[in-house]
Order: C-alpha cells, then sequence, then structure tokens
C-alpha cells in the first residue's frame, strides 16, 4: 500500500473506534453479525473498528478477483 492509502485506512479505524467508544452496544451490535463470537476480554469498540477495517481492504479493487 502506498502511504496515503495506509494513512487513510489508519485514519478510519481511528475515527470508528471513537464512535464505537461513544455508543458501545452499536459495537456489540455490530459484531453479533455472522457466526463468530467476540473473544472474552476484547475491547468491543477497538473490535469492532478493526473488523470495518479488514471489510475495506477486503472491497478493494486490488483484492477482489474478477474473472
Amino acid at each position: 500500500p502506498q502511504a496515503e492509502e495506509i494513512q487513510a485506512l489508519a485514519d478510519l479505524q481511528t475515527k470508528l473506534k471513537t464512535d464505537y467508544e461513544r455508543d458501545r452496544s452499536a459495537a456489540g451490535a455490530f459484531l453479533k453479525i455472522g457466526q463468530g463470537t467476540a473473544p472474552e476480554g476484547v475491547d468491543l469498540a477497538e473490535l469492532a473498528s478493526w473488523v470495518h477495517v479488514a471489510r475495506a481492504i477486503l472491497n478493494l479493487h486490488e483484492t477482489i478477483t474478477r474473472s
């Protein structure tokens, strides 16, 4: 990744973590989507923000395989 791309993802994570710290119930609700569960003792705001970053990376054109 280029420096600007890394910074954009870091900014996204920081913003989302701040938002989820303000509304921890939203973080918990978001993390209940899907089959997995959050590990015990993990900061849900932190985890939810990183899950969003991972989703952003997985949705990049560079990540998606097109046939």
